[in-house]
């Protein structure tokens, strides 16, 4: 579902959660947030596994085909990924640990609540420490809209069993009326609250989108929605599926918006709504950047996002990687900057698609790019950015070696899908991010032995993990 994914122009019942493990597991995000800044990984050396491969089995039957979408990645090191089981562009998603990879759901299942699961996860599948999830995903019949056709669904790692969040034209709106549909993202705190976006028509233009947050007790509240007054002088649009909301343990809210002030539905800014004020203020936008792309809040308050400087309906992958913190917003990449480890940046496509940037609790930041090399060639690489020394490395590419199945030819999901053998790299990596708060790393990749051509899920630990 790669190709639902690249732009803004492509377009109930709550599990328990018992009171130690979320203390536990906040006194543990503590801990990392504020450990000191000499225990980041970024600088250690790495190790790379392939988690699963095109053409392993798939739990639930069936063999993966097509792409992996990893978006999810928590302090266990379970890993959670959108792939297609058995035929192309019919999806489910699983969750990869210490134990294997289990099935979450997957297309044509009966829906919790109602209802029948179609094809497509949409966006962002959240997970937590304690190995809970929550995801929108598509129903059937198909239908795009808006409103999308779609539902919202947590996970409980206690029971395996799914549970309703939203379900559209039955879930009622907390001002009134019904949700009419789920758009994309979903974003799972270790408190168990989780943001998301969707569709009413309770708006003072009718069917209109928003970004709200259920918390634990089952509740929704709206932290913005269409018509609401926006701190840029005007009015919030939101006339795209938002593809951008992030949810921090504090209960602060990160989003991606237009409004009446902006030129168009492809002029966007960022947005954060915090739980100490309720009120939302905007992030001042760096020059040049027109359209943001793979927004993320930390636990410090610290924002990332891709920033484009051509939107992405005229051109892809031309911007820079933003990181809000301390008031102060800096560039830790852009087109036409020197790469570590060699070439220039030509192509970063986190700035123009989502699932490609990721950011942890101590600051650091992974992302996927394309350089040009001295001799004209294009590598694609995975980098890695340290909150701590403040210095971007290359971590992974093009002729990395992944032992028992050889080196990185690409970082290519070509259309959504890895293609056998893999084509000339074409500079357009698509290898999806992930980043935990121990410096791991989940991406995917084609790799070859010489012999087999392998398209993999993979992950990367650093030495002294």
């Amino acid at each position: 579902m790669q190709n639902l994914k690249t732009s803004r122009d492509a377009l109930g019942a709550v599990r328990h959660i018992k009171t130690t493990p979320i203390i536990l597991a906040l006194l543990a995000a503590i801990g990392l947030a504020t450990a000191p800044r000499n225990a980041c990984a970024a600088d250690r050396p790495y190790t790379f596994k392939v988690i699963t491969t095109i053409g392993s089995p798939a739990p639930g039957g069936g063999a993966f085909v097509n792409d992996f979408e990893p978006t999810g990645l928590n302090n266990r090191g379970q890993l959670a990924f959108t792939a297609e089981p058995d035929v192309p562009f019919e999806e489910g998603i699983f969750l990869a640990g210490s134990g294997g990879i289990q099935q979450i759901m997957r297309f044509g299942q009966s829906a919790p609540g109602g209802g029948t699961f179609s094809t497509g996860e949409l966006g962002i599948v959240g997970l937590n420490d304690l190995g809970d999830a929550a995801f929108a995903f598509s129903l059937e019949p198909l239908d795009f809209g808006p409103p999308i056709n779609g539902g919202l669904y947590r996970w409980s790692h206690l029971t395996a069993l799914l549970s309703p969040v939203v379900v559209p034209n039955v879930t009622p709106d907390p001002k009134g009326g019904v949700f009419a549909g789920i758009a994309f993202d979903a974003s799972l705190n270790n408190m168990g609250a989780v943001a998301f976006t969707g569709f009413v028509t309770n708006t003072p233009v009718g069917l209109g989108e928003g970004v709200f947050v259920q918390r634990p007790s089952g509740s929704i509240s709206t932290i913005v929605r269409t018509g609401d007054p926006s701190p840029d002088g005007g009015t919030f649009l939101l006339s795209n599926p938002v593809l951008g909301v992030s949810l921090n343990d504090v209960g602060d809210v990160a989003f991606v918006g237009n409004t009446t002030v902006d030129a168009d539905a492809d002029h966007t800014k960022v947005y954060l709504r915090r739980a100490a004020t309720g009120k939302i203020q905007l992030i001042p936008q760096p020059a040049g950047v027109l359209q943001q792309s793979c927004l993320v809040v930390n636990n410090r308050g610290d924002i990332v996002f891709g920033g484009a400087y051509i939107i992405p309906s005229v051109a892809f992958g031309q911007g820079g990687v933003y990181l809000r913190s301390g008031g102060k917003t800096s560039i830790i990449a852009k087109v036409g900057d020197p790469a570590p480890g060699g070439g220039t940046f030509n192509f970063i496509t986190g700035v123009s698609v989502e699932e490609e940037i990721a950011l942890n609790n101590v600051g650091d930041v992974a992302f996927g790019a394309a350089t040009t090399l001295a001799d004209g060639s294009i590598d694609e690489a995975v980098y890695y950015y340290s909150g701590a020394t403040k210095k971007l490395r290359r971590l992974a590419g093009i002729g990395t070696v992944i032992p028992g199945y050889g080196a990185i030819v690409s970082l290519e999901q070509v259309a959504g899908a890895i293609i056998f053998p893999p084509p000339p790299v074409g500079g357009f990596p698509l290898s999806g991010m992930t980043l935990n708060d121990r410096g791991q790393v989940g991406f995917v990749a084609t790799l070859t032995d010489g012999v087999t051509v392998f398209g993999a899920l993979l992950m990367g630990t650093p030495q002294s993990f």
